[in-house]
């Protein structure tokens, strides 16, 4: 787990004293990681902080997100090369210090345009802004050392025998042993070795196209013209498939002017599956920063409304930027919490979404910092705090209104063994078909799944975020 190291006093005194690093690529991707254990920030939020802050090319943005991203999701890997060259208790090291080496043996092991002398010259040269003489050698005969015995160091090997095969993926997959302990008990071993390998591959691009502003058409026409190799996405109706090669967001005018959202494509299934009609009245439960939220109203036309809620007021104020952004005209943000919902809200509404809090373990492949945050006990404690909500979500429907239930993560107490236990306690409940949602899926066994109401989406599967959609419509 990410999280600051408090261990030694001295240690922390060292951290209030750390000198400003100049605003390079690899720095800027230290500080992001720093920022991820001794602020327990999260990476992504850092890491859009602090190049917020500087003026980089495309380049050196693309390099330091790299950067962060790739040193987080081997991180286990890299601890595991960094130990056998490490005397002393890794842990105890400074947090620069360690954070310098992680990062060096990311670029050393896992990237090839860049020469091992020039790692680790910069890699001294942050320990020397940083640190010390004595630092910048300790940091200097690890990097070499590792160097030179690289060929020498034994790996773990795989079996699909459990005490042999859970150490090679904890090692060889990078993830934290009761995840994979939870894992291979959910999918057993090769089926486990493939959602954990697939959380370390890099994501497809996907964006949502607005058609309150534009056409799928017309966007993916732009796009080309602009040299990006775009297609759609595989059962996201508005989504689309971006390969930017050399461009960055910024070159992308289609975003800053609400015509194209960075969105992933499970998340757009979501909002796909509750399809509200236009006109009608709709509850967001969990709506913050809006991606399912606007995309609502951009299936009901911009007509009707959707009350929008979130329980904390900076997320609140993101979701109205979005909101404006978008042109989501018919959205009314709310602050509020989804576990204590007014009761003039009670059996007002068409349609409910409710995208509850979950332990995310679906997204590992966008967000690589989540492995190291979560531990076993957040599955139970997120799946009591959504069970709240979803028993106010069925109190808000009004007879014969529909709820979509979602979550982004993998687990059974997350997903299908909170969809039985919600069914148990509203008999007036009922699953209901999502054939007619997705008309792209051909695969008959998908069908069967959706026709009976709920989808676990698994990432090593579809190719996907790992996300658990489910339709629930109360009786009449």
């Amino acid at each position: 787990m990410i999280k600051k190291n408090n261990s030694n006093p001295k240690v922390k005194q060292k951290q209030k004293q750390q000198k400003p690093l100049p605003s390079t690529a690899r720095n800027v991707a230290l500080s992001v990681l720093l920022a991820t254990e001794q602020q327990e920030a999260y990476a992504n939020l850092a890491l859009n902080r602090f190049l917020s802050q500087v003026e980089f090319a495309p380049c050196d943005k693309n390099l330091t997100t790299q950067l962060v991203y790739g040193t987080l999701r081997y991180l286990g890997t890299i601890d595991f090369l960094l130990s056998g060259f490490i005397k002393k208790d890794f842990s105890a090291v400074e947090d620069y210090l360690r954070w310098i080496l992680r990062m060096a043996v990311y670029q050393m092991f896992y990237l090839d345009k860049v020469p091992v002398h020039a790692i680790i010259n910069e890699a001294c040269e942050q320990a020397k802004v940083l640190g010390h003489q004595g630092q910048v050698n300790f940091v200097n005969g690890v990097l070499r050392n590792l160097d030179r015995n690289k060929d020498k160091i034994t790996y773990p090997t795989w079996s699909e025998q459990a005490a042999i095969g859970k150490k090679y993926l904890q090692i060889m997959t990078s993830h934290p042993g009761w995840l994979v302990d939870y894992a291979w008990d959910l999918f057993g071993g090769e089926q486990c070795k493939a959602f954990l390998e697939s959380n370390n591959q890099t994501p497809r691009f996907t964006c949502r196209v607005n058609t309150l502003k534009t056409s799928k058409a017309d966007l993916m026409k732009q796009l080309q013209s602009l040299g990006i190799s775009v297609e759609p996405c595989d059962y996201a109706s508005d989504g689309i498939v971006l390969v930017t090669g050399g461009h960055g967001l910024e070159d992308i005018p289609a975003i800053p002017e609400g015509a194209l959202q960075p969105q992933g494509e499970s998340s757009m299934l979501a909002a796909q599956a509750l399809s509200p009609a236009p006109g009608s009245m709709v509850l967001d439960l969990c709506a913050a920063p809006g991606g399912k939220t606007t995309h609502l109203a951009q299936l009901m036309k911009n007509e009707g409304t959707i009350i929008a809620q979130d329980v904390h007021e900076h997320k609140v104020k993101i979701l109205e930027r979005n909101c404006k952004r978008l042109g989501a005209e018919i959205v009314r943000p709310v602050l509020g919490d989804s576990c204590h919902l007014r009761e003039t809200y009670y059996e007002q509404f068409d349609y409910c979404l409710a995208d509850v809090p979950c332990t995310g373990l679906g997204i590992l492949s966008h967000r690589p910092d989540i492995r190291w945050r979560k531990d076993i006990g957040n599955i139970q404690e997120l799946a009591a705090l959504a069970e709240k909500i979803l028993d106010q979500g069925a109190r808000a429907l009004a007879p014969g209104g529909v709820m979509v239930f979602s979550t982004c993560t993998i687990t059974r107490e997350e997903n299908i063994d909170q969809l039985e236990k919600f069914l148990a306690r509203h008999g007036d409940f009922q699953l209901e078909s999502m054939v007619d949602f997705f008309s792209q899926v051909t695969d008959d066994k998908l069908k069967n799944q959706l026709a009976k109401g709920w989808w676990q989406i698994l990432p090593h599967v579809e190719g996907l975020d790992g996300f658990f959609i489910a339709r629930l419509r109360k009786k009449g």
